[in-house]
């Protein structure tokens, strides 16, 4: 090679080694690994150059063919390697750990890129397609470290090989605190070469002849207890795993060769050799030999982010945010706040995304707990993984005193705001003008509806829609009305107004409820698009909304708070609307566990056309305070096959209340 060329390449390099953290195959995960905690890391830091430090990996890079799906893996041990097996030439069902150069198994541009490949025709292994790129130029898919691995968090871009020049720098250049690089070794009876992190100290473990080239496998002999020791500290360990030329494996024990990311012409590549006399990192050899990998990844290339202190804070509402300041080795693609009661909260919880890239962000938190501690911190995703800023905690507001009937468990039935369900189903007595919740979730008063009448001594529980007792402007506004004409029953006398509309009388929340606090106005009906969200929309941290069921041998509906665990209780065909009541059979000792957590029922009450009453235990209609046009309003309905929060019905039918209380 001439001169001038040979120093355009060596400039070339150089210059990779300064941006080689730039890159998508720096680092492992967005953790911090300065405790060595992630799958695949010896925990151990390495000088490559003089301002970069890398991890190794935990063993020889292998590749597993087993049953047909072929997978990248690192040994279990670092002494660990495959030797002979005599199926070099085969792309299945073979173990291996011998690679011609640049054989990620990504279409690079090689006539070679295979793991597989035993061809001994050098320029088949050209990375990119071209004799002049190193493994780390062009999109760096050339490089093994591309591959996701199995046992290191099985993401792509991950690991990376080093350049000629870092292996230089790491064996012959670096300084450690106790002055010692390498030494060759025997560890658990196999030859190779302990290489030292720069925090080594010598009275972790004493070695002979160290930095030493020349120096035989033997002059450490460590047992794998002892190697325990040493692992421990961060030491790695190369083995020699020996070489191949086409099929044929030779040296195993007695050599190592484990290859660069950097060319050296047109046929070779640079790597490090050794063996029981010798140890060189200036050697090349043919790209179409089979030599081991070892993999590395770079100790700060995670994204930069910091928490901002929570603002606008309510009883259930508060407002966090960030600012990333560095992207890492990739852009940022993913940023914004997870927070938990507990501390260090993770994505894997509560969390909402704002965007990409740098810069100060804010989100909004929703479904809190009133009067509650939280934990908040900032993340950003790139390739790698995910970074955390520092955590800042806040308490919620303390929410209004919730009135005597109401269910513990918070829903949320928009974005911003959660409510409380009533005990029961909403009940009226006409003979004393008594409204009450039923003493217990499926209760529900059923055929004796059809007693409905001004002076009727019992309850009724299937009322036409806005009848709240109020004259409101409505012709039948008495919750004992039977016409069956619809426009009787418009909501301040007009087919236009929701019952929340005007003064809200129409809703039968503004009366006084016995066993609700017996305050008028405490209570309220949902809305078309509470329902909606309710079932449909909102976010829980089980995942489960409502779900189908017979309790204490009654159809219905079980909703579940947003706190809701699994663990709670197991329910089967959730979030399902076509699933059938007995998916779920509860008896009332069951029941009780339910509603502790906060479980809301909705029994299938049937419903009423004039004083006729039908559907009783089979169908469960739900109304809403909104209105859909002249003739109807929405409701939830429900039976054995169906549910459904966009449905409408007639506003002179008799269905069912469940009133709901808003913290704020």
């Amino acid at each position: 090679m001439k001169t001038r060329t040979r120093l355009m390449i060596v400039l070339t390099m150089l210059l990779a080694i300064a941006s080689s953290c730039k890159k998508d195959h720096d680092i492992p995960t967005g953790k911090v690994f300065n405790e060595g905690s992630v799958d695949g890391a010896i925990n151990g830091l390495f000088s490559v150059s003089t301002f970069q430090q890398v991890y190794f990996s935990k063993g020889n890079l292998q590749y597993i063919g087993s049953a047909n799906t072929p997978y990248w893996k690192f040994a279990d041990h670092q002494w660990d390697y495959l030797g002979y097996n005599g199926q070099e030439n085969s792309n299945q069902n073979v173990d291996r750990d011998l690679f011609g150069w640049g054989t990620s198994g990504y279409n690079h541009g090689a006539v070679c890129y295979q793991p597989w490949s035993t061809s001994t025709t050098n320029s088949d292994y050209y990375a990119y397609g071209s004799d002049t790129y190193n493994l780390f130029d062009q999109t760096g898919q050339a490089d093994w470290g591309y591959n996701a691995i199995s046992n290191e968090g099985n993401m792509t871009h991950i690991w990376r090989t080093l350049t000629r020049e870092e292996w230089e720098y790491l064996f012959n250049t670096r300084n450690t605190s106790s002055g010692i690089r390498y030494a060759k070794a025997k560890v658990n009876n196999i030859n190779g070469v302990i290489l030292l992190p720069d925090d080594w100290q010598s009275f972790y473990y004493s070695l002979s002849s160290t930095n030493s080239t020349g120096a035989s496998y033997s002059s450490n002999t460590i047992t794998a207890t002892q190697w325990d020791t040493l692992e421990q500290h961060g030491a790695v360990f190369l083995p020699a795993a020996g070489s191949r030329y086409g099929t044929s494996v030779s040296y195993v024990g007695g050599n190592g060769d484990y290859w660069s990311a950097s060319c050296s012409n047109s046929i070779n590549a640079w790597l490090v050799d050794f063996d029981v006399s010798n140890l060189g990192t200036g050697y090349s050899s043919y790209r179409s030999s089979g030599r081991s990998v070892r993999l590395v990844y770079c100790s700060h290339a995670t994204p930069t982010v910091a928490t901002i202190d929570v603002t606008n804070i309510t009883q259930t509402t508060a407002t966090g945010g960030g600012n990333v300041t560095a992207t890492g080795i990739a852009d940022v693609t993913e940023r914004g706040i997870c927070w938990s009661t507990s501390h260090n909260p993770t994505t894997s919880g509560s969390h909402a995304s704002s965007g990409t890239g740098t810069g100060s962000f804010t989100v909004e938190m929703t479904g809190l707990t009133a009067n509650t501690t939280y934990y908040v911190r900032a993340y950003a995703k790139n390739s790698a993984g995910t970074v955390y800023g520092s955590e800042v905690s806040f308490t919620t507001l303390t929410a209004p005193t919730a009135p005597i009937g109401y269910i513990e468990g918070l829903f949320s039935v928009s974005a911003t705001q959660q409510v409380y369900f009533s005990k029961g189903n909403l009940q009226y007595r006409a003979s004393t003008n008594t409204w009450q919740f039923a003493e217990h979730q499926w209760d529900y008063v059923g055929e004796d509806n059809s007693n409905i009448s001004q002076t009727y001594n019992g309850w009724i529980d299937l009322f036409g829609w806005g009848t709240s007792g109020y004259n409101h402007g409505a012709a039948c506004y008495q919750p004992w009305s039977t016409s069956d004409n619809y426009n009787d029953y418009y909501a301040y006398g007009s087919d236009t107004y929701n019952l929340y509309d005007q003064t809200g009388q129409a809703d039968w929340g503004y009366n006084a409820i016995s066993n609700g606090g017996n305050t008028p106005h405490t209570w309220r009906t949902l809305t078309h698009g509470e329902w909606r969200y309710v079932f449909n929309t909102r976010n829980t941290s089980s995942g489960i909304r409502y779900a189908k069921a017979k309790v204490n041998n009654i159809n219905g509906v079980i909703l579940l708070p947003d706190d809701w665990q699994s663990s709670y209780y197991s329910l089967s065909s959730t979030n399902s609307s076509g699933a059938s009541f007995s998916s779920n059979i509860i008896t009332a000792t069951q029941w009780a566990t339910l509603e502790q957590y906060g479980a809301v029922f909705l029994p299938a009450a049937g419903d009423r056309n004039g004083a006729s009453v039908g559907s009783v235990g089979s169908n469960g209609g739900y109304w809403s305070a909104s209105c859909y046009h002249s003739d109807i309003a929405w409701r939830v309905y429900f039976d054995d096959s169906s549910l459904s929060t966009g449905n409408y019905y007639y506003r002179d039918s008799g269905q069912s209340l469940r009133l709901v209380f808003s913290p704020q």
